[in-house]
Parts: C-alpha cells; sequence; structure tokens
C-alpha cells in the first residue's frame, strides 16, 4: 500500500536535508544526515503502542529500520568514496 515507498522517500529525504545542512564540513554533514534519517525506531514504537494500543506496529518499524539500512549504507559508502582521492596511475 506504499509504505515502502512513503519509508524510503523519508529516508532519502532526511539525508538530503541532513547532509545539506551539516555543510560545509563532510564530518557534520554525514553524521546530521544520517541522524536525520535513521530515527530512533523504539521511540515511534512506543509513541504508536501508546496512541493506538491496540494496533501491532513492530512490522512497520522493523521495516524501517531495514529501509533505512538499506538507503543508508550506499550514501556511506558514496561518502567515504569523495572522501579518498583517486591513486595516481603510475
Amino acid at each position: 500500500e506504499g509504505a515502502i515507498l512513503a519509508i524510503t522517500a523519508f529516508v532519502v529525504i532526511g539525508l538530503a536535508v541532513g547532509h545539506w545542512f551539516g555543510r560545509p564540513e563532510r564530518e557534520h554533514s554525514i553524521v546530521l544526515a544520517l541522524a536525520s534519517a535513521c530515527r530512533h525506531p523504539a521511540i515511534a514504537l512506543t509513541i504508536a503502542s501508546a496512541s493506538f494500543p491496540d494496533l501491532h506496529f513492530a512490522g512497520t518499524i522493523l521495516l524501517y529500520v531495514l529501509v533505512s539500512a538499506i538507503v543508508g549504507v550506499p550514501y556511506v559508502m558514496w561518502m567515504r568514496r569523495a572522501e579518498c582521492p583517486p591513486s595516481p596511475q603510475l
């Protein structure tokens, strides 16, 4: 029903906004991007369970954690690759 697409969009937007606001220092950009995109799932589970005690949200929170890891790993790899200059060809 579009949950994966919505979670992916939320993570990508969080990475982009965090990266943008962390500039100009690369280390700040990376940390803020990951912190913005990877919200703490236990807080979300607690709030959702308290607000709607009859519903179960553990699957949705697990899906969010998995999607954020799948989207976050390529971002970290991209930042590491951009950090290291290519070695000169001999």
